[in-house]
């Protein structure tokens, strides 16, 4: 930004401006660049387990200094899911056993680089098909426990179980679709109910002659003498 070029305050002023303006979005632009990146982080099979590791810790490095927060167990979930098919006999066996909450990064990476040497070919062997996946779905409601744990602490909300309205859905925000009523999905809609019900129930409107309603009205007086 060159000060001799502007003649008055007002137009240095707007130059400021406009400068540190262009400066704000950029560093937003980075920051929902990253986030994305961070999103969709995966490892290939053509890397090794150090430069998965070292593309991971570069990124969270760029997020902490864009101010983006990440939990540890965020972190580290993504490094373990990001790793190729040849590791998931691994990180089955390996998530069972620690708390991700409580390693760091490079905690974890030291770890699986160790628990990998000792489990060679003739140990994966003996390991039944059914235990690890006994392993994987108890580490999957681990995990969903703690989310759950998490939205509750972040949102108030309850995750309850009393029923299809109950899971954490703004009932007043619903609009059914065919009364466009507020409160209820259309499959709970009565107004539609209530139309066809109403056009069973309603009896037939019938023309009499007058001749026939006098004649009936003169028997009944009759009768009643």
């Amino acid at each position: 930004l060159k000060f001799n070029s502007h003649k008055d305050a007002k137009t240095l002023m707007e130059a400021i401006e406009k400068r540190f303006r262009g400066n704000t979005e950029t560093k937003k632009d980075q920051k929902t660049l990253l986030k994305q990146q961070f999103e969709n982080f995966s490892g290939s099979s053509s890397e090794g387990l150090d430069q998965i590791h070292d593309r991971l810790q570069k990124l969270v490095s760029q997020l902490e200094i864009h101010r983006v927060s990440l939990s540890q167990e965020d972190v580290n979930l993504k490094f373990l899911r990001s790793l190729p098919s040849e590791w998931k006999t691994h990180t089955l066996i390996w998530r069972n056993k620690t708390d991700l909450e409580d390693k760091s990064l490079d905690d974890l990476f030291n770890s699986l680089k160790i628990y990998k040497s000792e489990l060679d070919n003739e140990d994966l062997k003996q390991i039944d098909i059914d235990d690890l996946e006994e392993i994987d779905l108890k580490w999957q409601i681990a995990m969903l426990t703690m989310r759950a744990k998490r939205f509750l602490q972040n949102t108030g909300r309850n995750l309850g179980t009393n029923g299809p309205t109950s899971m954490g859905i703004d009932m007043a925000k619903v609009e059914c679709y065919n009364c466009h009523r507020k409160g209820y999905f259309a499959r709970e809609c009565r107004s539609s109910k209530d139309s066809r019900r109403t056009a069973i129930a309603k009896p037939q409107r019938r023309n009499v002659p007058v001749e026939t309603l006098t004649s009936n009205a003169l028997v009944s007086q009759c009768d009643s003498t």
